[in-house]
């Protein structure tokens, strides 16, 4: 049918060497129906790095096969072709934020 993304279809392959990230967030939930989608399958086959956070472990394996699982907050693995890697997230004020926010206070 085509999806919005299909445009990058062309470029994923040649994506490292012309400097294109592509960043897909999505709900873990009914993962099996979004690997129809064309740009996802891409990125499977292309064994695209995957950061996974926790996830219902019933749902379908993610990208580079790795299976949901229930994790603490925060916490997620990076699933690269060779290894899966258990990472600590976290969040940083963007540069300014804070004194804005307080200015408006």
């Amino acid at each position: 049918m085509g999806g919005p993304l299909d445009a990058l279809l062309d470029l994923l392959p040649q994506a490292t060497d012309i400097g294109l990230h592509v960043i897909l967030a999505r709900s873990a939930a009914g993962s099996s129906r979004l690997s129809m989608d064309s740009v996802v399958r891409r990125m499977q086959e292309s064994n695209t790095p995957d950061l996974a956070l926790s996830c219902p472990p019933t749902e379908m394996p993610l990208l580079n096969g790795m299976r949901p699982q229930q994790l603490p907050a925060g916490r997620a693995h990076l699933v690269t072709r060779r290894s899966a890697t258990l990472l600590q997230t976290g969040w940083l004020e963007p540069r300014g934020a804070a004194a804005e926010i307080g200015s408006r206070a």
